[in-house]
C-alpha cells in the first residue's frame, strides 16, 4: 500500500513538474525578455503567455531601417522590446512629419484599419514582436483583460499625440526642442531605471 501511494504521488509531481515546464514561453524572444513590465503581455500569466508567444514572431531591424511603410496592407501589429522607433508621414510635397517616437514597451499600428497610415523607421539597432494582425484580433477576443490593457495603451497613445499637437502648435523651436529631450529622457529612465545620457536621432 505504501509502495502505490508513493508512486501516485510521484506521478502526480512528475505531472505537475512537466504542466510548470509546458508553461514556459514557446518563442525564445519571450523567455529573455527584459521589458515584459512595460508591455502590453504583463498582464498575461504564464499559460497566455506561451499562448501568446505562439502567434509571434521575433523581428530585428537594424538603425534607418524600414518596419513598415505607409499604405502598406497592415497585416502586423508590432511591440518594441528594445531600441527605439519613429513614426512619420510623407507630406504631399516631399517633406516628412514626424508623428511619434517609441521605446521599449510600446507598441503601434494597433489603430490601422487596412492600410499602415504611418511609415515605421529604426532609429537605433531594434527588436520587436511582430503579430498578425487577425491573430492578434482573435487572442483579444480570448482573453478580454488583454483587450482592457490594449485600450489603456491606446489611451496613452492618443494622449501622447495630443501633447504632440500642442508641442507643434503652441510652442517655439527651443521649447520643441526642450520638450522633446525631457519626453524622450522620461520614456528612457521608465524603460532602463535611470535617465538617457544622449539621444540618437
Amino acid at each position: 500500500m505504501n509502495i502505490s501511494t508513493n508512486i501516485f504521488f510521484n506521478s502526480e509531481l512528475s505531472d505537475t513538474t512537466h504542466q510548470t515546464l509546458d508553461h514556459s514561453p514557446h518563442n525564445t524572444a519571450c523567455k529573455s525578455c527584459c521589458t515584459r513590465h512595460l508591455s502590453l503581455c504583463n498582464v498575461l500569466t504564464p499559460h497566455e503567455l506561451k499562448l501568446f508567444s505562439e502567434i509571434l514572431t521575433d523581428y530585428k531591424r537594424k538603425a534607418k531601417e524600414i518596419i513598415c511603410t505607409e499604405d502598406d496592407e497592415a497585416d502586423f501589429i508590432y511591440n518594441i522590446r528594445k531600441g527605439t522607433v519613429r513614426l512619420y508621414k510623407m507630406l504631399p510635397d516631399g517633406r516628412r512629419q514626424v508623428t511619434a517616437f517609441l521605446m521599449a514597451g510600446d507598441f503601434f499600428d494597433i489603430s490601422s484599419n487596412k492600410k499602415y497610415n504611418l511609415t515605421a523607421e529604426a532609429i537605433s539597432d531594434v527588436e520587436i514582436c511582430r503579430f498578425p494582425r487577425a491573430k492578434f484580433i482573435e487572442f483579444i477576443k480570448n482573453f478580454p483583460h488583454l483587450g482592457d490593457k490594449v485600450f489603456e495603451m491606446t489611451q496613452t497613445e492618443l494622449n501622447n499625440m495630443n501633447d504632440q499637437m500642442l508641442l507643434l502648435g503652441q510652442k517655439s523651436a527651443t521649447e520643441k526642442l526642450c520638450t522633446f529631450i525631457l519626453l524622450m529622457r522620461e520614456k528612457d529612465c521608465r524603460t532602463n531605471g535611470e535617465p538617457m545620457n544622449y539621444i540618437s536621432l
